[in-house]
């Protein structure tokens, strides 16, 4: 790892770390993009289209921003 690397690796682990997850019940998965939860195409292609989604979350603007490999990044929003 680069100097340069570790106050970014720094960084991206303080983010993780922030998260808060819940252990309660069963996990499944869940579509964001529609009140009922369920994904259908319309709802994706809404998302994709969707410009103001990207731009209205800090989270993906520092991501996006970082001065890593293009690869880690992809790694790190999926």
């Amino acid at each position: 790892m680069f100097e340069w690397e570790k106050n970014l690796e720094e960084q991206m682990i303080g983010m993780i770390s922030k998260v808060k997850w819940e252990v309660r019940g069963q996990d499944r998965l869940v579509w964001v993009g529609e009140d009922l939860q369920e994904y259908t195409v319309k709802s994706g292609y809404s998302i994709l289209n969707c410009e103001d989604l990207m731009q209205t979350s800090d989270t993906f603007q520092t991501l996006w921003s970082l001065k890593v490999a293009p690869s880690a990044i992809v790694c790190a929003w999926r």
